[in-house]
C-alpha cells in the first residue's frame, strides 16, 4: 500500500513539476517546503527536480535560503550527471558556493569530488581556474589527486601562478612537490602565466625555485618576449636578472 502511494506521489510530482521552476522563479519559499517536503516522502526525485537544483547551483548569486531547502534534501542523488558531465559540486565549485561545498562533503559520504566533465576538469581544478581559494581549501584535504591536468594540460600550479595566489603556488612546489616547468598544451609553465598576468610575486618566486628563465612557448616566445610584450616592467627586470 506504502509503495503504491509512493508511486502516485511521484507520478504527481512529475505532472506539477512546472511547478518548481516556478516556485523558484517567484521565490516562494513556503511553497518549495513543500514540494522539498513531498520529494523527501516520496523518496524519488524527477528530472524537474536536477534542472531547479542545477540551476540554483549555477547562479552567479548565491540564494541560501533557497539552497538550504534543496540541499538539506538528503535523499537525491548528489553525484546526478548532466549530459555534459556537470556535477552539483562542480556547480558549486565554479560559484564559489565554498559552504555548500563544505556542506555536501559533511551530509554526503558518497559525494565524488573528483568527477570529471568532458573537458577533464574535476571540482578542485575547476575551483582553482576561477581562482577560488576557499573552495580549493575544502576541497584539499579530500581529493585523491591534485596533479591532474585539465585536457589543455593545465595544472592547478598553472592556474593558481596566474591568479597571484603566492601562498599555494608555495604549498604546491614545496609540500606537494610540484614541478615548476610543467608544461600545458601550449607549452607555458606556470612562469609564463604569471608573467602574463602580471603576478610578479610569483614570478620572483618561481625563478628562485629554479623555473627555466630560457623557456619558450608554441609561439618561439621567450619569457622576455612575453613580459614585454605584455609591458609589464617589474616582471622584466625580474627576468633579465635570471
Amino acid at each position: 500500500m506504502f509503495a503504491n502511494n509512493k508511486v502516485c506521489l511521484y507520478k504527481e510530482l512529475h505532472e506539477r513539476g512546472h511547478q518548481i521552476s516556478t516556485v523558484l522563479r517567484t521565490r516562494d519559499i513556503q511553497k518549495l517546503k513543500s514540494i522539498v517536503e513531498d520529494y523527501q516522502l516520496c523518496g524519488e526525485f524527477t528530472p524537474e527536480f536536477y534542472t531547479c537544483l542545477f540551476k540554483l547551483c549555477d547562479r552567479q548569486e548565491s540564494d541560501d535560503e533557497m539552497l538550504q531547502i534543496m540541499l538539506g534534501c538528503n535523499k537525491f542523488d548528489v553525484n546526478k550527471k548532466q549530459s555534459n558531465g556537470e556535477t552539483i559540486v562542480r556547480a558549486l565549485s565554479r560559484n564559489n558556493y565554498y559552504q555548500w561545498v563544505e556542506h555536501l562533503i559533511k551530509a554526503f559520504p558518497n559525494l565524488d569530488v573528483n568527477a570529471l566533465c568532458k573537458e577533464m576538469e574535476t571540482p578542485f581544478l575547476l575551483a582553482a581556474e576561477f581562482g577560488h581559494i576557499k573552495v580549493l581549501e575544502v576541497l584539499d584535504p579530500i581529493v585523491e589527486d591534485i596533479s591532474c591536468c585539465d585536457v589543455k594540460q593545465f595544472s592547478v600550479l598553472h592556474l593558481m601562478a596566474k591568479h597571484g595566489s603566492l601562498k599555494w603556488v608555495k604549498y604546491l612546489t614545496e609540500e606537494k612537490a610540484f614541478e615548476v616547468d610543467q608544461k600545458n598544451a601550449y607549452g607555458d609553465t606556470p612562469l609564463n602565466g604569471a608573467i602574463t598576468f602580471r603576478q610578479y610575486e610569483c614570478c620572483r618566486y618561481l625563478l628562485k625555485m629554479g623555473a627555466n628563465v630560457l623557456g619558450i612557448d608554441m609561439d618561439g616566445r621567450t619569457l622576455l618576449h612575453t613580459a614585454i610584450f605584455g609591458g609589464h616592467l617589474r616582471c622584466c627586470n625580474v627576468v633579465l636578472k635570471h
